[in-house]
C-alpha cells in the first residue's frame, strides 16, 4: 500500500465515522428494545415486571381512555359522595351518576374484560405514551409496537424524550408507584455500547481492507 492509498484509506474511515449511520442503528435498536420492554413485557429499568393491577378499588372508565375497539359495557353505580378511583389513581368524590362512563369493580376487571394482560402492568393501554416515546404515531387500538423515530440532533446526537404533558405526569406517577421505568436498563446499555463497537470495527474494517 502506498503512501496515497493509505491516505486515502484514513479519508473514507474519518468519512464512515462521520456518518450518521452508526450512530441511529444504534439509537433506533435500542429504543426499540426499551418500547418492547416496557409495553410488551410489563418490566422497569431493572428488569422486574411493572407491578399487579388494582383488584379491589371500584373504577369508572371514560370512553376516551380506552381503544375504540372496545365497548365499554359497566354499569355506572356511584354511590354519591363515595371516594372513587380513575384509572390514574385519582381520587375523586361521585356526586352523581354520570351515563357517559362505565364502572368498573376494578381497573383489572376492566382489562379482563376487554381482554387485555391482567397478570402484570401494561400501561400500553391507548398507545398514547408508547407513541411519545417512539415519536411515532401508532393505533390507538393496535396490539403492535410503535416503530420507534428518535429525533436527530446532528450525526452523533439523537433525543428520545416524552414531549406531552400528560405523558410526563403519567410517568412521574407510575415511577413513584413502580419505580424506574422509562431509564434504559443495565441490559440495554450494554446492548447499545455493543451495537456502536461493532459498527465502528466494521466500519474501520471495510475501507482498510480495500
Amino acid at each position: 500500500m502506498t503512501v496515497a492509498d493509505y491516505q486515502n484509506v484514513l479519508r473514507n474511515q474519518i468519512k464512515a465515522l462521520k456518518s450518521d449511520k452508526i450512530m441511529q442503528l444504534a439509537v433506533y435498536s435500542v429504543n426499540q428494545k426499551r418500547i418492547k420492554r416496557i409495553f410488551e413485557d410489563g418490566k422497569t429499568s431493572l428488569g422486574v415486571k411493572i407491578g399487579d393491577y388494582n383488584s379491589t378499588t371500584p373504577v369508572y372508565i371514560r370512553p376516551e381512555d380506552a381503544p375504540k375497539s372496545v365497548k365499554l359495557g359497566g354499569k355506572p353505580q356511584a354511590i354519591k359522595g363515595k371516594s372513587y378511583k380513575n384509572k390514574t389513581g385519582v381520587t375523586f368524590k361521585s356526586t352523581e351518576k354520570n351515563p357517559e362512563t362505565a364502572y368498573y369493580p376494578s381497573y383489572k376487571a376492566f382489562r379482563r374484560a376487554m381482554g387485555r394482560e391482567t397478570g402484570f402492568v401494561n400501561i400500553r393501554l391507548n398507545n398514547r405514551l408508547q407513541g411519545d416515546l417512539a415519536n411515532a404515531t401508532i393505533s390507538k387500538a393496535t396490539t403492535n409496537l410503535a416503530n420507534n423515530r428518535p429525533i436527530k440532533v446532528d450525526n452523533h446526537k439523537y433525543i428520545v424524550t416524552l414531549k406531552n404533558q400528560e405523558n410526563i405526569d403519567k410517568v412521574e406517577f407510575l415511577e413513584k408507584k413502580y419505580g424506574k421505568i422509562i431509564d434504559l436498563t443495565k441490559v440495554e446499555i450494554s446492548f447499545y455500547n455493543d451495537i456502536l463497537q461493532k459498527e465502528f470495527r466494521l466500519a474501520l474494517a471495510k475501507w482498510y481492507k480495500r
